[in-house]
């Protein structure tokens, strides 16, 4: 089952001068903060690595291997407004995803990395354009929890699989046929905190 949902941010500031400088500051002072992991699985590497296609990713971001759970890239949140229960709003991600062909000797860079809770994708935008593409859908179970204590948000999804924008910016860009709409890539882990 696959979710679509995600609203782009809009952040408004009224400034009123006597009020301002009279009442206390309403800005936030403790930042947004969370993680976005993607898992993608030891058999989608697998397929990936065969056809010559591997990725890394830039700093903030890192990346760890497992044989049995595959590689883990790590994002840190760096803004947005995301309300995973009220189904709204987005967060935004350091780091950049480069998608490699080997064969082709060809690369993609995609970077302002976000999830966008309306349309419920990860998006990244593609090294010389503004316009973001849809990366990953999360699919298979679905879980959103909430933290009483902290307000931290956490989507979990037990499959990603990549949207059709994707595949089709991979293959055209690559100069391959590897990118499938739909594939199983791996897994999605989100937690949010929202910023005081």
């Amino acid at each position: 089952m696959q979710i679509k949902r995600i609203a782009v941010p809009v952040a408004a500031l009224a400034v009123i001068g006597a009020v301002a400088a009279s009442a206390p500051s309403a800005m936030a002072t403790t930042p947004a903060s969370g993680s976005l992991v993607l898992t993608a699985s030891t058999a989608y590497v697998k397929s990936a690595l065969i056809e010559g296609i591997g990725a890394v990713v830039g700093t903030p971001a890192s990346a760890s291997y497992s044989t049995t759970g595959g590689v883990s890239a790590t994002f840190p949140v760096t803004g947005g407004d995301l309300n995973l229960n009220g189904y709204s709003g987005a967060a935004q991600f350091g780091g950049s995803i480069v998608v490699i062909d080997a064969r082709q000797h060809r690369t993609v860079t995609f970077t302002q990395l976000a999830f966008d809770d309306l349309s419920g994708t990860v998006t990244g935008v593609p090294q010389g354009s503004t316009t973001p593409v849809a990366l990953l859908d999360p699919s298979g179970d679905l879980n959103v929890t909430t933290d009483a204590t902290t307000g931290a948000q956490t989507l979990t999804a037990s499959e990603t699989d990549l949207d059709p924008a994707a595949a089709t910016y991979l293959d055209h860009a690559l100069c391959t046929a590897f990118f499938k709409a739909g594939t199983a890539v791996g897994a999605l882990t989100l937690t949010f905190t929202p910023a005081s």
